[in-house]
């Protein structure tokens, strides 16, 4: 997990982040948020706490692909001197 938090802290560090970088991230949010839900809803062999941390996992998806569809929109813009 270190691991892969450290290659997307980089990635956004840098300001420009990999589609490859993108989808890890979003996979890795759902995967964690799949596995909160199930260990601590549906199985309930860990604290219910960790409900939360599913619903954070969830928000950080949703940001990845806000990010991505705002990247997409801005690079079909035409650039403001095209107006002028």
């Amino acid at each position: 997990m270190a691991n892969i938090g450290a290659a997307l802290a980089a990635a956004g560090a840098r300001g420009k982040v990999a589609r490859e970088l993108r989808v890890l991230g979003v996979t890795t949010a759902l995967s964690f948020a799949a596995m909160d839900f199930w260990y601590a809803g549906v199985r309930r062999r860990i604290s219910r706490v960790y409900l939360a941390n599913g619903i954070t996992q969830l928000g950080f998806a949703a940001a990845w692909g806000f990010a991505a569809w705002r990247e997409s929109r801005d690079a079909r813009r035409l650039p403001e001197a095209a107006f002028a």
